[in-house]
């Protein structure tokens, strides 16, 4: 091969990762090589520098192509690893490798050398993981996340430093970028064998004036989202997922009718706030459902209506509820409650005649009717705290057997 024809190889490559990087949104990686140095590589040897040192992993704009070095188990860079801020973006483990492969390197299945090829898959896998994690972000995020995770390194080894995927994953702060808000204009309905994901950043909301053109649905004059398959949505701590009725203009709980679960369908919500609705979650003869860390807050009739069994509840707020109680569990539904807290609500919790439900380590403060109003001689109360209820009637219990009364155990009731 001619020094004319390597370079001409080069410059359609060069094209190819432009197309990949600006019109694909695709991120690319690259071994830096085994040079131990960061001396230019060969397109600069054959007289062409414009393709710059060690192409591609050293392209010249730092974030088309990542190039990547490689480490030893302690952290150090290999020695043979080609090095320098202008060539390397990331270090990765480049050896102690296993492998199915027996390579004549007499080490048997385990890579005993050092080699940048072994090290740039990893940091490629680690940008797919952070890309499903945060679907929505550009690739240049992307790679700032991955930067900015980064084990700190000499700059004049590694650009960034050495990769670390969980870092990479769960940096501080997450960017103030996401997916679009989403504005619902009519009932949403997720039909029976469908999935929704909704993701971190992710804003829902009514606007001023939503109407339910369709007549549809549990309220047949708010919008709601309507599952009869299952919906997923999780957010992170600092970046909770919000569904969110405009207030503005006498919008508000009279527009948003909340989600409704409904025959068959489940719902996995976590780190999710809930806000001027009609009522938070209702759930109609549902699947197996799961509330994590999840704030219901101004809503008008209950936070939570559960008409299913098999609800698990756990670490939720349910605040401001206005007409009615915090949670409402009708007859024949099953709940598992678990570190909740209801406050500011008519009443607190409303069981009718369940099957065997539990309330523990959980708090209701400041209802104007009851802490707890039941008819239901199968529930479990525990170390559960009742606070500053308006009508000083904090459990009330009607229509139960003499024989078969539920069970308190260490419920202060303050």
């Amino acid at each position: 091969m001619t020094p004319q024809t390597y370079t001409s190889g080069l410059r359609r490559l060069d094209s190819l990762l432009a197309i990949a990087y600006f019109d694909s949104n695709i991120i690319c990686v690259a071994a830096a090589g085994n040079t131990s140095s960061d001396e230019l590589s060969i397109p600069a040897v054959l007289g062409d520098t414009s393709f710059g040192a060690n192409y591609p992993a050293a392209w010249r704009d730092s974030n088309r192509v990542l190039g990547v070095g490689s480490i030893e188990s302690n952290n150090n860079m290999c020695n043979n690893s080609t090095y320098g801020a202008r060539v390397v973006d990331f270090g990765a483990p480049g050896t102690s490798w296993t492998t199915d492969v027996y390579p004549d390197t007499g080490f048997g299945y385990t890579w005993g050398g050092c080699a940048t090829s072994w090290a740039a898959p990893e940091v490629a896998g680690i940008a797919g993981l952070v890309k499903s994690a945060y679907p929505s972000l550009p690739k240049d995020q992307v790679i700032l996340r991955m930067r900015e995770g980064c084990q700190p390194m000499n700059l004049t080894s590694f650009r960034s430093g050495n990769i670390d995927a969980l870092k990479a994953l769960s940096r501080g702060p997450a960017p103030p970028w996401g997916p679009e808000p989403i504005e619902l204009y009519e009932d949403f309905i997720v039909a029976p064998g469908e999935t929704l994901y909704i993701y971190p950043f992710t804003k829902v909301s009514t606007p001023n004036p939503p109407r339910d053109y369709a007549l549809s649905g549990f309220d047949t004059s708010r919008v709601e989202i309507i599952v009869y398959g299952t919906i997923i949505a999780r957010g992170m701590k600092n970046y909770p997922i919000i569904f969110q009725g405009d207030t503005t203009g006498g919008g508000g709980y009279a527009d948003w009718g909340g989600i409704v679960v409904r025959s068959g369908g489940k719902a996995i919500l976590d780190t999710v706030i809930i806000r001027n609705a009609t009522t938070g979650i209702r759930f109609d003869t549902a699947g197996v459902c799961s509330l994590r860390a999840v704030t219901i807050d101004n809503c008008q009739s209950f936070g939570i209506d559960v008409a299913s069994r098999n609800i698990s509840i756990r670490n939720t707020h349910i605040r401001n509820i206005s007409d009615g109680y915090g949670i409402r569990v009708g007859s024949g539904a099953k709940v598992n409650l678990f570190a909740d807290t209801i406050a500011h609500a008519y009443g607190g919790i409303e069981f009718y005649e369940t099957a065997p439900c539990t309330l523990q380590a959980s708090l209701i403060d400041s209802c104007n009717a009851y802490g707890i109003y039941t008819q239901s001689d199968s529930l479990a109360v525990s170390w559960t705290t009742i606070h500053d209820i308006s009508r000083n009637v904090s459990i009330r219990m009607r229509q139960i057997s003499p024989r078969s009364t539920p069970r308190f155990r260490r419920v202060p009731v303050c």
